[in-house]
């Protein structure tokens, strides 16, 4: 299933997965980033998401002014951050060993 976020403001429309959907209804302002991860593996295991992908959207939607928080946020180190965590789990899925 597909959902569309409006942005009312700036005209703008996204298209979101169920995924996204599910995960951008739970960042209230009362949950952090990493409770929001493990509630939405709880309630939907076939949904869940590792902290790399939760950061990654959260920082697309600052990207796109879709979010705000009351803390201060420096998106650049969001975003080094999330990009480390990235390789760190592409380098994991391919790292390969050999038995002779």
């Amino acid at each position: 299933m597909k959902y569309v976020l409006e942005d009312p403001v700036r005209n703008r429309f996204f298209h979101l997965g169920e995924a996204e959907h599910t995960f951008f209804k739970l960042l209230d302002g009362e949950r952090t980033i990493a409770q929001a991860v493990h509630h939405l593996a709880a309630s939907h295991p076939a949904r869940a998401w590792n902290v790399s992908q939760a950061l990654s959207f959260v920082g697309w939607l600052f990207e796109q002014q879709l979010l705000t928080s009351s803390a201060t946020v420096d998106q650049r180190a969001v975003r080094e951050r999330t990009d480390k965590l990235e390789e760190q789990s592409h380098n994991q899925q391919h790292n390969v060993l050999s038995f002779q």
